[in-house]
């Protein structure tokens, strides 16, 4: 329990840390272990702005939401690639094009800009969202070229 309420209070001196830098529509996830072995990221603060371009009218609904459940899957299975890859120091990409899932199920495309840092043994995307329009200079979420990582290399970031 006491562990437990040292990262609570570590997380929110983390996110005090960031806060100044959201604006527009922003959420901060952190990376989770949801089961031995099982990794996602579940959102820790959201703004407003947020809530309203997922489809949600009450403050906060997306905080406590994984990342799996409000994309496709192949999108959230492609964007844990980025942040691997970005956690070994590799380039990808920050800015790209991915697919949100509304509280209705409609999916839509979304510009998605992210920021990726590691503090302590936490891991942290601040990531601003803005409307998909077809003039984006960005491009739609895409494997990357596969490096050859062991399955023991990726085990501990990805599960």
């Amino acid at each position: 329990m006491l562990e437990r309420e040292e990262t609570t209070r570590g997380l929110d001196t983390i996110l005090q840390r960031f806060l100044p830098e959201l604006d527009g529509a922003t959420w901060i996830a952190k990376r989770v272990e949801v089961l031995p072995g099982v990794v996602d990221s579940e959102i820790v603060h959201v703004t407003q702005a947020m809530d309203r371009l997922y489809g949600y009218t009450w403050p906060d609904t997306l905080v406590g939401q994984r990342i799996s459940a409000i994309h496709t899957r192949t999108d959230a299975q492609i964007t844990r690639q980025y942040s691997f890859f970005r956690h070994q120091g590799l380039e990808a990409p920050r800015h790209y094009i991915m697919h949100g899932t509304h509280p209705n199920g409609r999916v839509f495309p979304v510009i998605k800009h992210v920021q990726q840092h590691t503090i302590g043994p936490c891991t942290l995307w601040i990531t601003r969202h803005e409307p998909w329009h077809r003039s984006a200079p960005y491009p739609f979420l895409k494997p990357l070229q596969s490096r050859s990582f062991s399955q023991a290399d990726m085990r501990p970031f990805l599960g």
